[in-house]
């Protein structure tokens, strides 16, 4: 009996020692396994972090290059070109970019084209053939919580389904069904700066990333969300900040000076004079067909980099950003 357990006893250990072992074997195989993995997988980042490092070395010695040779370059000189090869010549490029200075006035009465395009990209006239104002932009008695709070747009009472109309030309950036707070919401990004946001509504005529033109239909007045009764409630924004829409909906041709005057907070001669750039390139461009494209571009080059020393207005100080614009509750 002693003797059948000694020998059992001996397999068992015999057993458990080679279990043992191929254990410690696989385990620093595995070890060894991973490390070469890692080992490889960092020589590959390296490599990858070395090539980006080179390109990025050889971008900034590219720009570097385009810079010093644009500095060289005389802007009072006009390059010699075929009289064949050109219609308008290349001076007055510049100099019909240059008819608007930096200063902090602007001239009235306005260019023709200059006057379109504001009432063209700019939000203007009413976006639904309404009753009545029932809440107008600013602080207001709440009629659901019965609480004071900042109203960020007009209230404009409609007949449910009465058509909805984009007031200037843009891109349909979100339209978001919801039974709760603005209800079905639409959001129109326009040029320069603006936006528009219809609430309220109660179908969509179009479809996010689609474009739309200065009257085109974009929905339907409702009753959806929060609401006491079938309407619209329009918003304008300029760069996130809400600006009183009366204002834009009284805009008139006639009178362009007065949403100047109301509407203080949009820097209107920095505005005015970016799209006289604008409109004068376009101009430039259809007048000289038969000029090179690649003369156009070298000849806009070289007047940004005579804006560049010279003082620059900008938005820096207005702080203001988008990100609360659908989470925003009257």
């Amino acid at each position: 009996m002693m003797i059948f357990k000694h020998m059992v006893g001996q397999k068992l250990f015999k057993v458990l020692s080679i279990t043992c072992i191929l254990f410690l074997v696989s385990t620093i195989w595995l070890a060894i396994a991973q490390w070469q993995t890692s080992r490889d997988q960092l020589d590959i980042l390296n490599h990858q972090l070395q090539f980006y490092k080179e390109q990025y070395q050889l971008q900034l010695a590219t720009n570097q290059n385009l810079q010093d040779a644009l500095q060289e370059q005389d802007h009072d000189q006009i390059d010699n070109l075929d009289d064949d090869s050109i219609v308008l010549p290349a001076i007055n490029f510049e100099q019909a970019l240059a008819t608007i200075d930096n200063s902090e006035q602007i001239t009235f009465p306005l260019p023709p084209a200059i006057e379109a395009s504001l009432f063209r990209m700019i939000p203007n006239d009413i976006p639904v053939e309404y009753r009545r104002i029932s809440s107008p932009y600013g602080e207001r008695l709440h009629p659901i919580s019965g609480k004071w709070k900042r109203h960020l747009g007009t209230d404009l009472t409609c007949p449910l389904g009465t058509p909805i109309f984009a007031t200037a030309d843009g891109v349909i950036e979100m339209t978001r069904a919801s039974n709760q707070g603005y209800g079905n919401l639409l959001k129109i990004r326009h040029g320069l700066g603006f936006a528009t946001l219809y609430a309220h509504l109660n179908q969509f005529a179009v479809k996010p990333g689609q474009f739309v033109e200065k009257g085109d239909r974009i929905g339907f007045c409702g009753n959806s969300g929060n609401s006491t009764g079938s309407h619209l409630h329009y918003e304008v924004r300029f760069i996130g900040k809400t600006l009183d829409p009366q204002d834009f909906m009284q805009w008139q041709p006639e009178n362009i000076e007065q949403l100047f005057n109301k509407q203080s907070y949009v820097p209107w001669p920095n505005l005015v004079k970016q799209l006289n750039r604008t409109v004068n390139l376009q101009l430039l461009l259809a007048m000289s067909s038969k000029q090179p494209i690649n003369d156009i571009v070298n000849q806009s080059r070289k007047l940004t980099q005579q804006n560049k020393i010279k003082k620059k207005e900008s938005l820096q100080d207005f702080g203001i950003e988008e990100g609360g614009w659908v989470t925003v509750e009257e």
